[in-house]
């Protein structure tokens, strides 16, 4: 069984410990780190799908990985996918998960978590309007991005107008703006999800206190977690589940009612704890490739 683990070359050498770590385990599985910008996908006159890489001609895997999300690497694993390539992390799922509105779409509809109330803002939006629907402080950020990039907290109606002032036409909706949930602030819990299990969780924390964002780029520490509580397991569990996703980082703030999810990440980062998991991930991925192989 042949695994391509497809990015865009921007990786860090824990992508690649993760990697080493398992070669050779299984001598049937092989298991390769590919460069998507390396890669030429040919639709041939007859209808069949051929791959190029590194300019030679390159049998399809058994098994794509889109390890980062990239549109690059988006744009191969779609293609690579529609040859009938088993998808570790579909590309559709990857991509729901990008949007933080399509994310909340999706899983309000599989009726899985407690969502941050949400609202698609623009450059024509009415603060006053905004604010009597979400109060202050709010939370507004992009709806695609990560690691606390472009995330900010209004506390007033004129921080709120001239943020939406910053906006474009040509830029459309996409904003969101969040309520802010104040017993949450500089911390969350990341949960790591393997085929819907939970296999460990991230305790993220900003000691900064006028820090809100919980990022580890944001100045946040975190600690390693074993998942045990059982309300966690079944929330992440019915979140995975929902999003599409094999391998997710799912992000939940604390309120007094429970957990509120805030995102889901294709991408989880933290893949310095991965060697440990590494033998689990891929053996749970080779089973579930025969298992879909057998239902054919």
């Amino acid at each position: 069984m042949r695994i391509w683990c497809l990015t865009d070359g921007e990786y860090g050498k824990e992508l690649e410990d993760m990697i080493d770590s398992v070669q050779g385990i299984d001598k049937e599985v092989q298991i390769e780190l590919v460069n998507a910008w390396n890669v030429v996908p040919v639709m041939e006159e007859s209808g069949k799908y051929r791959i190029y890489r590194d300019g030679a001609p390159a049998e399809l895997p058994d098994v794509l990985w889109n390890c980062d999300g990239s549109a690059v690497t988006m744009d191969i694993a779609k293609f690579i996918e529609s040859a009938g390539v088993y998808a570790f992390n579909p590309s559709e799922a990857v991509k729901s998960a990008a949007d933080k509105m399509m994310t909340y779409h999706r899983l309000a509809k599989a009726g899985a978590a407690r969502m941050i109330q949400t609202a698609l803002v623009s450059c024509r939006t009415d603060p006053s309007a905004l604010i009597g629907l979400l109060g202050l402080p709010m939370v507004v950020k992009p709806r695609s991005g990560f690691g606390g990039r472009g995330v900010e907290l209004v506390h007033t109606e004129e921080e709120l107008s001239t943020f939406l002032r910053s906006l474009t036409k040509e830029e459309g909706y996409q904003h969101i703006a969040q309520n802010f949930i104040t017993s949450s602030m500089g911390r969350d819990l990341r949960v790591t999800c393997l085929y819907g299990k939970p296999i460990f969780g991230i305790r993220r924390f900003n000691d900064d206190p006028n820090e809100f964002r919980s990022n580890v780029k944001a100045g946040a520490s975190y600690e390693f977690i074993e998942i045990e509580d059982e309300e966690i397991r079944s929330l992440s569990w019915k979140i995975a589940k929902a999003s599409g996703l094999d391998l997710c980082g799912i992000d939940l703030l604390y309120s007094p009612e429970g957990y509120i999810l805030t995102e889901i990440n294709s991408s989880p980062g933290f893949l310095d704890r991965f060697p440990v998991y590494a033998p689990m991930i891929f053996e749970e991925i080779r089973k579930h490739c025969l298992e879909a192989d057998d239902a054919v």
